[in-house]
């Protein structure tokens, strides 16, 4: 279960850096305003699953 945890905080992390780049690549060209929030949104959700997914490793480590 650990090493699930694990593989799947890692996928987050990947994710939310793509999406991290993918925002500052719009913010430069000038994307409108509702693309930008969207990709915050998603941002907001990712961070809080990491959050999450950190919360049970450190669980895990009791």
């Amino acid at each position: 279960m650990p090493g699930d945890i694990r593989a799947h905080y890692r996928q987050l992390l990947e994710q939310y850096a793509s999406a991290r780049q993918q925002y500052l690549r719009l913010e430069r060209s000038g994307a409108s305003e509702d693309e930008l929030q969207n990709l915050r949104f998603e941002l907001r959700m990712l961070r809080g699953a990491i959050e999450t997914t950190e919360h049970l490793l450190r669980q895990g480590q009791k």
